[in-house]
């Protein structure tokens, strides 16, 4: 997105996103790791796939139908639904993984999921034909 100019792409969301995400998986992998983080960097890798297999085509000017688009928005809101359903499991049942680094979790990835809601809820964002930028 850099490399190509496309300033629009860089949004609140993309940045706090890219500048969060190392820290707070830092500190939930050094403060009790074990097992559970395996579900999130597994939906978190399937997600990514998809995401950068649609940037990857429209580089090289492939039309890839909204559809598309809306439905890795759509898997991206849901691994968020499933990962704050892993981090109030945690929470409200007796697990051993440290419960201030579950909800620095649980608190991240809601404001993710909130993100995400406004960015699949603007009509902008899907809108075909070349946008401005």
């Amino acid at each position: 997105m850099v490399i190509k100019g496309n300033w629009r792409q860089l949004s609140f969301l993309h940045v706090y996103h890219h500048s969060s995400i190392f820290l707070v998986y830092w500190l939930i992998v050094n403060s009790g790791f074990d097992g559970d983080i395996y579900l999130t960097v597994v939906l978190n890798g399937v997600i990514h796939a998809m995401m950068y297999s649609y940037y990857l085509a429209t580089t090289f000017n492939v039309k890839v139908p909204v559809a598309i688009k809306m439905m890795i928005t759509n898997s991206q809101l849901i691994q968020f639904i499933i990962m704050l359903s892993q981090g109030v499991y945690l929470l409200t049942h007796d697990c051993a993984f440290p419960t201030n680094a579950t909800k620095l979790y649980v608190g991240y990835i809601a404001s993710m999921f909130t993100l995400f809601m406004g960015f699949r809820l603007n009509p902008a964002n899907y809108a075909s034909g070349k946008k401005k930028q």
